[in-house]
């Protein structure tokens, strides 16, 4: 960032709480607006994993990927896509996907994750057609582990 003469921030939240992401978001937006740089984008990537067979899976676990993988990447881009409205700001969301929410991994016992980004995969098709008439590109990036020596993701756009 201080190469490029941009600055970088970090804020710690929970993605879950609506008011405390409503409250961050806002304030992240106005430094943006103090800046001179308004936000114009978010990246909702909320995402845990557990690897359980899906008959010894608690409920209680599948409930907790989907309210952080789901909701919260909800609560992310909505945030955002408030701050960008109430501003006049055209602006992108990108939402953190799977290719584990389009297709089942052979011997990956992962039935709450792939749920979770399969639903990922139809709020951004929803949210796309909500919010393009107010300027506002959704996305989805589903990324995908590949064997390599470097253990790179592949990313597949959709």
């Amino acid at each position: 960032a201080n190469s490029r003469g941009v600055t970088a921030t970090y804020h710690t939240c929970d993605v879950t709480a609506e008011s405390s992401m409503s409250v961050l978001i806002e304030s992240i937006a106005e430094a943006a607006d103090a800046r001179g740089a308004p936000l114009a984008g978010m990246v909702a990537c909320a995402g845990i994993q557990q690897k359980v067979p899906a008959l010894e899976y608690p409920a209680a676990d599948f409930e907790r990927i989907l309210r952080v993988n789901v909701t919260g990447v909800f609560i992310s881009a909505k945030m955002a896509a408030a701050a960008m409205v109430k501003r006049g700001i055209r602006g992108s969301v990108v939402l953190i996907a799977s290719m584990s929410g389009q297709i089942a991994n052979r011997g990956l016992t992962c039935t709450a994750y792939n749920t979770s980004k399969a639903a990922v995969q139809q709020m951004c098709r929803s949210l796309a057609q909500e919010w393009g008439g107010k300027g506002i590109r959704v996305n989805t990036l589903s990324p995908g582990v590949s064997a390599n020596p470097l253990g790179v993701l592949d990313v597949q756009i959709s």
